[in-house]
């Protein structure tokens, strides 16, 4: 029998990087990126086992949403504190999984620059 895969992907920056007359973002990102991963479907329950015990570890029962991370906001303000080092064990555990990597990344971005006339 054939090896299934799902792929799992989601979207971040401007929904219209291309108008002049958009709404600036706060963050200044005038781009758009498309990026997701693909998984062996015989591995999908170990690695949701492995989300789940990385999360309870940190006490997390929210979304991990990357913009939020990355900006240290909303329920991810803890991250601001210097002593921090979430962001080391996040990078192991994204990294392998055990001795093997359990997904392969995939990414597209699309960058327009702001023209003004």
């Amino acid at each position: 029998m054939p090896e299934k895969y799902v792929l799992y992907f989601d979207d971040t920056g401007s929904r219209d990087p291309d108008r002049n007359a958009c709404i600036p973002r706060h963050d200044k990102m005038d781009c758009f990126g498309l990026g997701g991963i693909l998984i062996k479907e015989e591995d999908i329950e170990a690695i949701l086992q492995k989300h789940k015990s990385f999360c309870a570890e940190w006490n997390i029962d929210y979304p991990l949403h990357s913009s939020k991370i990355r900006g240290g906001q909303g329920k991810f303000g803890w991250l601001k504190k210097p002593e921090n080092v979430w962001f080391d064990r996040i990078r192991g555990f994204m990294a392998t999984f055990g001795d093997r990597a359990f997904w392969h990344s995939l990414a597209s971005c699309v960058v327009i620059p702001y023209i003004s006339s």
